[in-house]
């Protein structure tokens, strides 16, 4: 005969269990996706050098401003530690960055081959943008599954839980370089760069798709009280 404690503990296991391969399933696309961005920047360079004449020198400043978003990274930290969107501070600024990619890639895939330097600036400027936000909103739950005590007998038998969630996710970006770079190398002579572009954006949308289709309680996320961001930078 089970007692009522060894079924509600084997419920709560169970519970567990699907949130931890939810989270998986959520990291796994991020990270993954994160890495294969090479993909796309490899021929960036020769996209407009080739196609749109752009100087070396110009070149060069450009690809370097595109990345100045990556430097707000912190700023991005504490608004999504402090402002919650649905109930909800760590999905929802996934799901956006993800959406400015895709959105970013989409525009340059289809835009005429007269597009102006200004504007592909702004394009790229808004995929980094997005990039950074969803690293951040990938980083912050694996930090936050790495402070969590854990909750039943099963998971106290496993002091690694935290360690293994990081091997994943470093392995999932890695994967994710890998097939970036080694099909980048191969379509970058058979394919335009439209089209890599294109491949791209589809596949942050789908992300993005993914993403707003699950909710963050189903993660099993430890509940943090918010907290105001003047707080945070006083403390910071």
């Amino acid at each position: 005969m089970v007692s009522s404690k060894g079924v509600a503990n084997s419920k709560i296991d169970d519970d567990d269990g699907g949130g931890d391969k939810l989270m998986r399933k959520v990291l796994g696309l991020g990270f993954s996706v994160q890495g294969f961005r090479c993909f796309p920047w490899l021929v960036v360079s020769f996209f407009l050098k080739d196609g749109l004449n752009v100087n070396p020198s110009t070149l060069q400043i450009l690809l370097s401003s595109a990345n100045l978003p990556m430097v707000g990274k912190p700023l991005y930290g504490l608004v999504s530690d402090s402002v919650y969107i649905s109930g909800q501070h760590r999905v929802p600024y996934i799901a956006f960055g993800a959406f400015l990619q895709a959105l970013s890639w989409l525009a340059i895939a289809i835009s005429p081959s007269s597009i102006s330097v200004f504007t592909i600036s702004i394009y790229l400027l808004l995929s980094n943008l997005g990039a950074s936000i969803t690293e951040v909103g990938n980083d912050a739950i694996v930090a936050e599954m790495g402070k969590q005590p854990p909750s039943s007998t099963k998971h106290s038998q496993q002091p690694s839980s935290s360690g293994n969630l990081q091997s994943f996710v470093w392995i999932a970006s890695s994967v994710g370089g890998v097939a970036g770079n080694l099909l980048g190398g191969i379509f970058i002579s058979r394919l335009s760069p439209q089209s890599m572009f294109m491949f791209f954006g589809l596949l942050v949308a789908l992300q993005f798709f993914i993403t707003i289709s699950i909710r963050e309680s189903s993660l099993g996320l430890p509940k943090n009280p918010s907290i105001g961001i003047k707080k945070q930078l006083s403390e910071l």
